[in-house]
C-alpha cells in the first residue's frame, strides 16, 4: 500500500482581509496577512496538506508522531 502526502505552503498572508483557520485537531489557530490568534508570538506559516489547511505547529507535531511510528518507539 502506498500513501502519498502532498504538502505545500499556503500563502494566506498574501490574501488581503481573509482569515484562514488551521484544521488540525483542536488547534484553533487562525491568521490573516497581518494578524493572528497567538498573541505576541510570531505567526505560524500555513500549509496545505492533501488539500487541508494546517498551521506550522500542527505540521511539526505530525512530523514527530510519524517519526515515532516509523521508529517503533512509544
Amino acid at each position: 500500500m502506498t500513501y502519498k502526502m502532498f504538502i505545500k505552503e499556503s500563502y494566506v498572508y498574501a490574501l488581503p482581509d481573509r482569515w484562514a483557520a488551521c484544521n488540525g485537531e483542536e488547534c484553533g489557530y487562525e491568521r490573516t496577512a497581518d494578524d493572528h490568534t497567538m498573541g505576541d508570538a510570531k505567526p505560524f506559516r500555513m500549509f496545505k496538506v492533501n488539500g487541508v489547511q494546517i498551521c506550522e505547529g500542527c505540521l511539526i507535531d505530525w512530523k514527530k508522531n510519524i517519526q515515532v511510528a516509523l521508529d517503533g518507539k512509544v
